[in-house]
């Protein structure tokens, strides 16, 4: 594995890539879009080619909990359940701990993340790779369904019995607001390379990267994804599933994706 330093990024970077890099890359997404398994794949790339080692989403102050250990971040999943003042707190250490190792981390960021005493540095001192998802009724369900059941991750999916649920008008809301902000920001940042999830669903990881432009080394012995999101019908969970399906047609979503 290569030493890696931002500085060297650039000449390191182009061994490997007809898409060239002059900073560190994140990958921008927004939540329940299936990012995880291209999150993992690039991840790989990165650590095999680069020597940047993955840290998930630690500008999400909800997700995970972050430690330094011998010169580097480790983190241990877990859902935070914090305070309005807690979030202010771990956002501004979390903020402090990527900034000292600068250059050696892989992450994902949200719209969520740019907040003002981040947005500087997240956009002037890194390149940006989206992930989205085609289909964003789907979307729009899983977040929601997410929400509901109090549960973002799980490796074998989130599986509520049948109208178990009740959606929030709140988190639809919330959700759309977030992929127009994402939008806004993808105009701003020029992302370099884009991925989507569906594309993950028909291609393997070598094809998905060589396509991209990313033409390095990625071994996929003794590495495995997340599995693929459930293709069940996810309505079906909903109490409310006539009040969801008039929420999305009622916005400015159903003109990006009509369902």
């Amino acid at each position: 594995m290569r030493d890696y330093h931002p500085i060297a990024f650039s000449s390191i970077f182009s061994d490997y890539c007809t898409v060239k890099f002059q900073k560190p890359v994140l990958l921008f997404t927004t939540p329940r879009s299936g990012s995880t398994p291209m999150y993992q794949i690039l991840e790989r790339f990165l650590s095999l080619n680069n020597g940047v080692y993955g840290v998930e989403e630690p500008l999400n102050p909800f997700y995970a909990r972050y430690t330094e250990e011998n010169e580097r971040v480790v983190w241990t999943r877990s859902a935070n359940e914090i305070s309005r003042t807690d979030y202010e707190r771990i956002y501004t250490e979390r903020l402090t701990l990527i900034k000292k190792h600068y250059g050696r981390l892989f992450f994902k960021v949200f719209p969520s993340a740019f907040r003002p005493e981040a947005f500087e540095w997240l956009t002037e001192k890194h390149e940006f790779i989206t992930h989205e998802r085609k289909n964003l009724f789907e979307q729009a369900l899983s977040n929601l369904l997410s929400d509901s059941a109090k549960h973002w991750y799980s490796e074998n999916g989130i599986k509520p019995e049948n109208h178990s649920l009740i959606a929030s008008r709140d988190a639809f809301v919330n959700f759309e607001k977030s992929y127009f902000h994402f939008l806004q920001l993808k105009k701003l940042l020029k992302p370099k390379a884009k991925f989507y999830y569906e594309d993950f669903l028909v291609k393997s990881p070598h094809e998905l990267l060589k396509e991209a432009g990313f033409d390095g080394l990625f071994h996929q012995e003794n590495f495995t994804l997340t599995k693929k999101q459930s293709p069940d019908d996810k309505l079906l969970v909903f109490k409310n599933g006539k009040d969801i399906l008039s929420w999305y047609r009622d916005s400015m979503l159903q003109t990006i994706c009509p369902h």
